[in-house]
């Protein structure tokens, strides 16, 4: 919990020191050790960039991981690795599959988020966004308790994706939805991101000065 309250501080650099301090994981209920790793290179990827996080993640699968475990982790290596989108569709297909093969006990917000890069990944590559497959990932975010929602939700990043199919109002509307609940949460690293990405939007509409 720390370390989730300092990454959502706007202190990834501490929030990774901390986790990167366990020196054996394997006392760790599976669902315990899935969440601290998914936040260890939530963390890694916002102090260190992109390439440190997805090796770091790789390096983690080399470990006799739980099946969970190793579900999670690839899970957010789909999404950690944008700067190879076949590399991020090999993790994210790894993460559906073993998370198929758990059936029940798969975990939603592992799913949702395996789910939303594969949204991802079409939109970039210039296939669409995928509106059932966004109503799946919000169905099954809808199963996780609030603390995990407000920590793992990947709703907003639909906000992001919307500009990029040219449904800008779709996108001003989740972004200003989301920017106002991470304002709430006092999770000033969401309120970055989505203020960002607001600007981008109205800079897009021809809106310059609601972007400024």
């Amino acid at each position: 919990d720390l370390s989730t309250f300092l990454h959502n501080a706007g202190e990834p650099e501490r929030a990774r020191a901390l986790l990167s301090g366990v020196d054996d994981w394997a006392g760790w209920p599976a669902a315990l050790q899935a969440r601290a790793r998914a936040q260890l290179l939530l963390s890694a990827y916002w102090s260190d960039g992109a390439v440190a996080a997805v090796e770091l993640g790789e390096r983690m699968l080399e470990e006799p991981l739980p099946p969970p475990v190793r579900a999670t982790v690839h899970a957010y290596l789909s999404g950690c690795c944008e700067f190879d989108l076949e590399r991020a569709d090999a993790h994210g297909d790894a993460a559906l599959a073993l998370l198929d093969e758990l059936g029940d006990d798969a975990d939603p917000g592992d799913l949702a988020h395996a789910l939303a890069m594969r949204v991802r990944s079409r939109v970039v590559l210039g296939r669409g966004l995928d509106r059932e497959l966004v109503n799946r990932v919000l169905e099954l975010e809808g199963r996780l308790p609030p603390e995990r929602w407000a920590n793992e939700s990947m709703a907003h990043y639909f906000g992001v994706l919307f500009k990029h199919v040219d449904d800008l109002d779709t996108s001003r509307r989740w972004l200003e939805r989301h920017l106002a609940e991470a304002i709430d949460d006092q999770d000033e690293v969401l309120q970055m991101v989505m203020r960002t990405h607001l600007a981008l939007t109205e800079c897009w509409a021809g809106n310059l000065g609601a972007a400024r």
